[in-house]
C-alpha cells in the first residue's frame, strides 16, 4: 500500500482537481491522509514523518512561506528518505502587471522561489500540457493529468439547447483586464439585432459588502465594507452589458436592486443578458452551451487558461457532448476579432453542427501508474 501525504493550502482549485481524486482512490492500493490547515504547517512536523509516507503533495507552496518551502525541500532531499515531493503547479508564474500581486511578487522575487521549489521537488504535476512545457525546461521529472475531477453526473440544461448561451466564468479579484476585451462586440453586434437572439450569462455574480485587501509586507487579509455598485462583478456586469443598454429598461431596474433572479416579474431567458448568483449555482448543472473567454494577450493568459480551458472541456464533455471555446486572444492562427467568432458560433450553433462526439473517460488512475505512484 502506498501511502500519500497531502498539505491542504486551502486553494479551490487544488480542492477538486486533487484532494477530491486522491480521496476517491481504492483505499486497499493508497492511503492518503490530510493536513487540512497546511498554511500553519510545521516544516520540522512533515520531515519527522518522511519515513512514514511515499508521497508528499503540495500546491505551489508549503504554507505562506517560499524561503522556507525552500529549505524544507533541500533538507528533506538530503535526507533521502522514503518521501517524495510532488508539487502541483496550475498557473504560470510570471504575472501581468494588472495582476494584483504583480507588485509582490517582483518585490519579493518570488517568481525565483517558486522556480527553485520547481527545480527542488521531485515529481512536477499539472493538468496545463501548455505550463508543463515551460516546467520541464528546470526540472524533467513532470507528468501531465489527462483528466479534472467532475461530477460524472453533470448535466447541460436542456432548456439551453434552443438558443446560443455563452457563458463567462471570470476570477474574483484580477479579470477585468480580461472581460474589458468584450468591450469590442456591442456596436457591431447590436445593428443585427444579434442580442434578440443569444443571452450572455455572467456564471458566479455575488456582491459580498466585504471586500479583502491584501498587505504587501505581512502577506495577512483584511476585509473592508463596501457597496454593491463598488464590487468587481457589477463592473464585469457593465462591461458585458454595454452599462446595461442591451437589457430591456425594466430589466435593468430589477438587476440595479441585486434581488434573487426569482424575484423578476418577467422572463428573464427572454433577456439578452443574466447573472448566475454564486449561491444559485448547481455542481451538476450547466448554465451555458458556449464557454466565452475573453483574454488579454500574454504568455501568462496562455499558460493559465490552457489549463482552464482544460477543465471547462471536461466539464462539458461529461454530457457526451464536446462544445467548443471561444478564446479572444492566445492562438496566432486566429485573425477573427472576437465579435466575428461570436458570431460564427452561433451561427455554427443554429446549424447544429457545433457538438462533437467526446465522451468521458476517468484516467486519473491510470495517470497515478504512468507516474508510478
Amino acid at each position: 500500500m502506498k501511502k500519500i501525504l497531502i498539505i491542504n493550502n486551502g486553494n479551490k482549485h487544488f480542492n477538486i482537481e486533487i484532494i477530491k481524486p486522491f480521496l476517491s482512490l481504492p483505499n486497499n492500493t493508497y492511503k492518503v491522509d490530510i493536513i487540512q490547515d497546511g498554511i500553519y504547517i510545521s516544516y520540522d512536523q512533515i520531515l519527522n514523518m518522511s519515513n512514514d509516507y511515499n508521497y508528499l503533495i503540495f500546491h505551489r507552496c508549503i504554507g505562506r512561506d517560499y524561503k522556507k518551502t525552500i529549505d524544507f525541500l533541500k533538507n528533506l532531499n538530503k535526507l533521502n528518505n522514503k518521501m517524495k515531493s510532488i508539487v502541483y503547479i496550475n498557473d504560470f508564474w510570471n504575472l501581468p502587471d494588472y495582476h494584483p500581486l504583480y507588485k509582490i511578487y517582483n518585490e519579493n522575487n518570488l517568481q525565483n522561489d517558486i522556480l527553485n521549489i520547481i527545480r527542488l521537488s521531485n515529481i512536477v504535476i499539472s493538468y496545463s500540457l501548455d505550463i508543463l512545457e515551460e516546467v520541464i525546461k528546470i526540472n524533467k521529472n513532470v507528468a501531465h493529468f489527462e483528466n479534472i475531477y467532475i461530477n460524472p453526473n453533470t448535466k447541460i440544461d436542456s432548456k439551453l439547447l434552443d438558443k446560443p448561451v455563452f457563458g463567462i466564468v471570470p476570477n474574483d479579484i484580477y479579470d477585468e483586464e480580461n472581460i474589458k476585451q468584450l468591450n469590442s462586440i456591442h456596436k457591431t453586434i447590436n445593428k443585427k439585432g444579434f442580442y434578440n437572439t443569444v443571452q450572455f450569462v455572467l456564471i458566479g455574480f455575488h456582491i459580498n459588502n466585504t471586500l479583502t485587501e491584501f498587505n504587501k509586507m505581512t502577506f495577512e487579509t483584511t476585509e473592508i465594507i463596501v457597496q454593491p455598485k463598488d464590487s468587481i462583478w457589477v463592473k464585469y456586469e457593465k462591461i458585458i452589458t454595454d452599462n446595461y443598454n442591451i437589457c430591456s429598461p425594466e430589466y435593468k431596474n430589477f438587476l440595479l436592486t441585486y434581488l434573487p433572479n426569482d424575484r423578476y416579474n418577467g422572463n428573464i431567458n427572454n433577456e439578452p443578458y443574466k447573472r448566475i448568483w454564486y449561491n444559485e449555482l448547481n455542481p451538476n448543472i450547466l448554465n451555458y452551451n458556449i464557454l466565452l473567454e475573453p483574454l488579454v494577450k500574454n504568455k501568462y493568459n496562455k499558460l493559465k487558461f490552457s489549463y482552464e480551458r482544460e477543465r471547462a472541456k471536461k466539464i462539458l464533455t461529461i454530457h457526451g457532448k464536446y462544445i467548443k471555446t471561444i478564446r479572444t486572444d492566445i492562438l496566432p492562427k486566429n485573425k477573427k476579432s472576437i465579435t466575428r467568432s461570436i458570431l460564427d458560433a452561433s451561427f455554427d450553433y443554429r446549424q447544429s453542427v457545433m457538438f462533437e462526439d467526446n465522451p468521458y473517460e476517468n484516467k486519473f488512475i491510470d495517470n497515478l501508474k504512468f507516474m508510478n505512484i
